[in-house]
């Protein structure tokens, strides 16, 4: 959706003239989705040309698909006053139990062999999602793994991956699965053969078919007015899970070697 195509990079890569322009659709949204190119270009007073090379910039192939997701972004919005909170707890346990019928044991088990002997662990989420991993080092600090680098940061997350052995492991978390600097950080870790695990939706998703390993979550993408707020409650239950599995093998004298 429109805002989930506007990060620090993409601002940083817009002309002052597309910053306005930016700025316009931002605060004129539901207006916006109805107008012809031409209408646009009058408010904010640039060509039709500038209008479509601005919708090109931030991955659009012109002026009418941006106005289909900001029509998407518009009609998904939620009044958080009509939440009904025993329908949301409701559905909370209910994604916690399709989770559950998703995760592998087998898989788990050997998730948590390679976090157990990876020589760095290097963990990136962003929004939301960065308090997901900063949940997961302070477990791995608990489980006295010390070795953990945490990143919020798509530029510095993959700066490290350039200077990445590979016995390291990228741990990524998403709420759609589509944030295109995480598809792209998932494809510098893939092309320099470093194991990466991610988090991820489930459906068929770029950030999923680029991991090494994928666990999915049940979850309903939500917004508010643009805002994306997706509960992240069964991420932090497989991050939990993951780490259970490393507890019990770590009782158990866990050889690394094995």
């Amino acid at each position: 959706m429109f805002s989930r195509r506007i990060n620090e990079e993409v601002i940083n890569s817009l002309n002052e003239s597309e910053l306005y322009i930016l700025k316009y659709i931002n605060s004129n949204k539901k207006s916006v989705e109805s107008m012809t190119i031409r209408d646009l270009s009058n408010f904010v007073s640039y060509s039709t040309a500038t209008v479509s090379r601005f919708c090109k910039k931030i991955g659009y192939s012109g002026f009418s698909e941006l106005k289909f997701e900001l029509k998407l972004d518009n009609d998904s919005s939620v009044s958080l006053s009509s939440v009904n909170h025993h329908e949301s707890i409701d559905l909370i346990f209910k994604d916690i139990r399709n989770t559950i019928k998703l995760l592998d044991p087998k898989l788990i088990d050997e998730i948590a062999h390679s976090i157990l002997i990876a020589k760095n662990i290097h963990l990136f989420g962003v929004g939301i999602s960065a308090n997901t991993v900063s949940y997961f080092e302070k477990l791995l600090f608990s489980a006295g793994i010390f070795n953990v680098y945490s990143y919020s940061s798509t530029k510095l997350i993959n700066h490290a991956i350039s200077m990445m052995s590979q016995d390291d492991l990228v741990i990524l978390t998403s709420a759609t699965g589509e944030f295109k600097p995480a598809i792209n950080t998932i494809k510098m870790a893939k092309i320099s053969n470093i194991k990466t695990l991610t988090i991820t939706p489930y459906n068929r998703n770029e950030i999923a078919q680029n991991s090494y390993y994928n666990l999915n979550y049940f979850g309903e993408l939500r917004e508010n007015n643009g805002a994306e707020f997706t509960n992240r409650i069964t991420t932090f239950y497989i991050l939990h899970t993951i780490f259970e599995c490393i507890i019990r093998k770590k009782k158990e004298g866990y050889d690394e070697n094995l």
